[in-house]
């Protein structure tokens, strides 16, 4: 770069800095000094420039880097080391809209989830790949992402069910399918039910695609914004705004599952992500490497709180030394252990694909109604953006350790919480963001590909690479929102978004002629 443009770039992240500080009598002071009153040169135009996100890329790259350097080295490696060398091999990325379905919910999409459908084939049933969407509207659509086909409505019944059973009166926040008997699958509500649904007694029972509940569970007395089931299926999750986690264990009668709430931890503050992983039958001590995987433990975060709460659930034949059923441990993500300032909040959980790392994503949520350091968020076309910062902290299991800090790049705010979905291969994750683009961030620290995918705004003429990505992301649809609400990875590699802009959006990779 000429030195003439590398000294506007950092006037301008000066300026940036004074702007978000509330420095507005420097700020003057500075573009007199440097004569310039509009500071918004277009260098750097994929990155937001102020001095926050600047160092976050900078330190996200540079602890890639150092952990790519080890495996060239040929220290004491490990499959992230190689997954970090792999992802700084493949550069950029190239990705394409595949397909937008309209026509699945009639308001707010709020999440997104990779499913398989039971369905019957002569005297058998067979399992389809699909997606699973929740709404504003009260309803769980379960669909073909490749054509959009409709398999199941799970919409509430109009006479009550034989087990008494009812659906959600409100909008669906979240959807978990039993990962080992996948004819059941338990909804979250803003009304604090978790309802179950069995998809078979769908097909079984009923002509049209229509289901009932079978369970409904009501544990919460305020919104319930997680549900979870564990890798094993026996134990599933509840996370309410009531300030409680509930775990509830699934019971076998013949063919069919009952749950059976089994425990209840009363939190401090809202909890806001949770995840099983398969892990020992104690806590490993500091240092000590993990033992052979013995039970299951669920993993959840809370609002305002940067700890990860681990909770060891009951295992048959545990040895001796095992800790109680429903022991706590807690570990601290800030880089300095010793410190418990949350100046962020853990939005988002996720297994990474080796089995081996916990990712929580961050966002600037410490506090309610904190104003951020950021400064003022950016309204465009009546959209507002957010303009924190989220963050993907890898951690090994069952310990404070960041081994990588990934910087997103994707805004967010208190508006709406960020998520994210990782790549079957494991080198990189999708993440959503408020300017309707979604980003795929490589553990080399590299943003991969970047793809304008919801909303709509009015056409506008900015040197801003942020507003023009929403700018064409707003060209897909009439009448959106650019806010994504999840993100999920499709078994053939695809990616499945919703958002506010009441669409499913599918992309694939470019194929390269």
């Amino acid at each position: 770069m000429a030195g003439d443009a590398l000294t506007e770039v950092c006037d301008e992240v000066v300026a940036r800095y004074l702007a978000h500080q509330g420095h507005k009598h420097v700020l003057e002071a500075f573009q007199q000094a440097v004569q310039r009153e509009d500071l918004s040169s277009d260098q750097f135009k994929d990155v937001a420039r102020d001095l926050r996100t600047l160092v976050e890329q900078s330190q996200s790259i540079a602890s890639a880097q150092a952990l790519a350097r080890l495996q060239l080295e040929e220290t004491d490696a490990d499959d992230l080391d190689d997954l970090v060398v792999r992802a700084q091999a493949a550069g950029t990325a190239e990705y394409t809209l595949d397909k937008t379905i309209e026509h699945l919910h009639h308001s707010n999409l709020l999440s997104i989830r990779a499913v398989q459908v039971p369905e019957r084939c002569g005297t058998a049933w067979t399992l389809r790949e699909g997606i699973a969407t929740t709404g504003a509207d009260k309803l769980i659509v379960f669909s073909e992402p490749h054509t959009g086909e409709v398999f199941a409505i799970l919409d509430k019944p109009r006479q009550p069910t034989p087990s008494g059973a009812v659906g959600h009166d409100s909008a669906v926040l979240d959807v978990s399918q039993n990962p080992k008997c996948a004819r059941y699958v338990a909804s979250a509500g803003m009304d604090g039910r978790v309802v179950v649904w069995d998809l078979v007694g769908r097909a079984m029972k009923l002509t049209q695609h229509v289901a009932q509940p079978v369970q409904t569970l009501k544990e919460h007395a305020r919104f319930v914004v997680r549900v979870a089931h564990s890798p094993c299926g026996t134990f599933l999750a509840s996370a309410g705004y009531d300030k409680k986690v509930v775990v509830y264990r699934a019971m076998r009668h013949g063919d069919d599952l009952t749950y059976t709430k089994v425990h209840e931890l009363a939190l401090a503050a809202n909890p806001e992500a949770m995840v099983f992983v398969v892990g020992p039958s104690a806590p490993p001590a500091p240092g000590q490497e993990l033992s052979v995987p013995r039970r299951a433990w669920l993993v959840f975060s809370e609002r305002g709180r940067v700890e990860l709460t681990y909770v060891a659930l009951p295992a048959p034949d545990l040895e001796e030394g095992a800790a109680p059923d429903f022991t706590t441990v807690k570990y601290n993500t800030n880089p300095d252990p010793d410190d418990h300032h949350a100046g962020y909040s853990l939005l988002d959980l996720s297994v990474h694909p080796s089995g081996r790392y916990l990712c929580a994503q961050t966002g600037d949520h410490a506090a309610l109604q904190r104003e951020s350091p950021m400064g003022p968020s950016v309204s465009i076309g009546g959209t507002t953006l957010g303009d924190t910062l989220s963050r993907l902290l890898v951690l090994p299991l069952f310990s404070s350790f960041r081994r990588l800090t990934l910087w997103t790049e994707a805004p967010s705010s208190t508006f709406s919480n960020p998520r994210h979905a990782w790549r079957a291969e494991g080198d990189a994750a999708w993440v959503t963001g408020e300017d309707g683009v979604l980003r795929l961030v490589g553990l080399d620290g590299e943003i991969k590909a970047r793809v304008p995918a919801h909303g709509q705004l009015p056409p506008i003429d900015s040197t801003s690479q942020r507003v023009r990505d929403a700018a064409a992301a707003a060209a897909w649809v009439r009448g959106g929102n650019t806010v994504i609400k999840g993100v999920a990875v499709l078994p053939d590699g695809g990616v499945a978004s919703c958002g506010f802009d009441r669409t499913v959006r599918v992309l694939r990779a470019s194929v390269s002629s």
